[in-house]
C-alpha cells in the first residue's frame, strides 16, 4: 500500500473513510488526547528491557550455578508491551516518549507558533 501503510497500522478519521480504507471512522472528533489515543489504537506502551546473549556454555559440576546468559551492557531493546514486539535496539542515552507526552508537546509548540505568527 502507498505511504508505507499496512493493515496492521491503526488510526482514526472523522466522518469519512480515508483513501486507504484503514482505521476507525468516528462521527465526531475526540475531545481529549486520551480519547484520540484510544480511538487510534495507540494506547499501548513501550518499555526498555535489557538484552542478553546465550553464551552456549554447557554447565559442568564446578560451574552449574553460573548464568548461561550474559547481559549486553549499555544496550536495551525497546519492547511493545502488549505484543512483546521488539521495536528497536537502543543505547543508554535513548529516551522513550509515549504518545500523550509527544502530543502535548506538539500542541504547545503549535500554540506558540500561532501566537508568534499572529504577532508579526
Amino acid at each position: 500500500m502507498p505511504a508505507g501503510l499496512t493493515a496492521a497500522d491503526s488510526m482514526f478519521s472523522v466522518r469519512e473513510v480515508p483513501w486507504h480504507g484503514l482505521g476507525s471512522v468516528l462521527e465526531q472528533a475526540p475531545v481529549t488526547i486520551g480519547e484520540a489515543i484510544d480511538a487510534s489504537g495507540l494506547g499501548w506502551r513501550v518499555a526498555r528491557e535489557p538484552i542478553a546473549i546465550d553464551r552456549g556454555d554447557v554447565a559442568t559440576i564446578n560451574d552449574w550455578w553460573l548464568p548461561r546468559c550474559e547481559e549486553i551492557p549499555h544496550w536495551w531493546a525497546n519492547v511493545r508491551q502488549d505484543t512483546r514486539e521488539v521495536l528497536g535496539i537502543v543505547g543508554e542515552r535513548y529516551r522513550i516518549y509515549l504518545q500523550p507526552r509527544v502530543i502535548r508537546r506538539r500542541r504547545r509548540v503549535t500554540a506558540v507558533s500561532a501566537v508568534a505568527a499572529g504577532s508579526t
